[in-house]
C-alpha cells in the first residue's frame, strides 16, 4: 500500500484536499473483485490521476471492460477502462498528522454511488437530481464522519 496526498475536491465530502489515501495496486484478477461504491485511483488520457467512486461495473468480462465512476461533489461521470484503472482506496488519512483508518467496504459505500449515479440520468428532473446530488453529498459526510 502506498500513500497518496489528495489536491482536489471531487470526492468532498468524504475526502477532502489535504487527506492522504493509502492505495492498494491493482493486479491480477483484483478488477474483478471492484464493487460498485469502491474508491479507485485512476489515469486520465492527458496522464493526470483522478481518484473517484465506481458508479457502475461492466456486466460482462469483455476484452476491454469500462467502469463508470464519479466524484462524490462531481457533477459528470467518468468511464475508464481496465488499463486506467490502477488501483483502490483501502485507507485514509485526515490531514498531514491523522490516524490511519482502515476502510472496509459498507453499504453506505454503495448508496453513495447508486444516488450519484441517478444524478446522472438524463430523464430525471432537476429536482430529483438536485436531490439525489444532496443526498449523495449528505452520505458522504456521514461515511467521513464513520468511516
Amino acid at each position: 500500500m502506498d500513500w497518496i496526498a489528495l489536491e482536489g475536491k471531487s470526492m468532498m465530502p468524504f475526502l477532502d484536499a489535504g487527506d492522504r489515501v493509502g492505495v492498494k495496486w491493482l493486479s491480477g484478477d483484483d478488477w474483478n473483485d471492484l464493487v460498485e461504491g469502491d474508491v479507485v485511483l485512476g489515469r486520465n488520457p492527458q496522464g493526470g490521476w483522478i481518484l473517484h467512486r465506481i458508479l457502475s461495473c461492466p456486466r460482462v468480462a469483455g476484452e476491454n471492460p469500462e467502469w463508470v465512476t464519479k466524484g462524490d461533489s462531481s457533477i459528470t461521470a467518468e468511464t475508464f477502462a481496465r488499463n486506467e484503472l490502477w488501483g483502490r482506496v483501502v485507507a485514509v488519512k485526515r490531514g498531514e498528522e491523522g490516524p490511519e483508518i482502515l476502510l472496509q467496504r459498507s453499504r453506505l459505500d454503495f448508496w453513495i454511488a447508486r444516488f450519484s449515479r441517478y444524478t446522472q440520468l438524463t430523464n430525471s428532473t432537476r429536482l430529483a437530481k438536485a436531490f439525489c446530488r444532496r443526498a449523495a453529498r449528505g452520505l458522504g459526510w456521514l461515511r467521513r464522519r464513520f468511516a
